[in-house]
């Protein structure tokens, strides 16, 4: 995974085919997000990732929440997005609807 900024000034966390969000991985997120100024719009990359664990991905939405950051999320296929959409998760808050 590495860091880099968007076209649009953004910064952008990129995941590599060889990474895997899990539970760890969002909770290594949110240190993250917590060291990034209210000020400054992240988005989390995932179209590379070699495997989105619906826990893990629940945590990373969950983490987000709690933070208190704007992050778009991109790169979910149908089914992530679904499973958001079943718990009720806001999905335009994080760039999906």
């Amino acid at each position: 995974m590495w860091r880099e900024r968007g076209a649009k000034g953004e910064i952008v966390v990129r995941f590599t085919s060889s990474d895997v969000l899990d539970a760890m991985t969002a909770h290594g997120l949110k240190q993250y997000m917590h060291g990034v100024p209210s000020s400054e719009r992240l988005a989390v990359d995932l179209s590379q990732a070699r495997e989105i664990d619906y826990y893990g991905l629940a945590a990373l939405v969950d983490e987000v929440a709690r933070a208190g950051v704007s992050v778009l999320l991109r790169g979910l296929c149908d089914r992530h997005v679904r499973v958001l959409r079943y718990f009720n998760v806001d999905l335009a808050t994080y760039g999906l609807a």
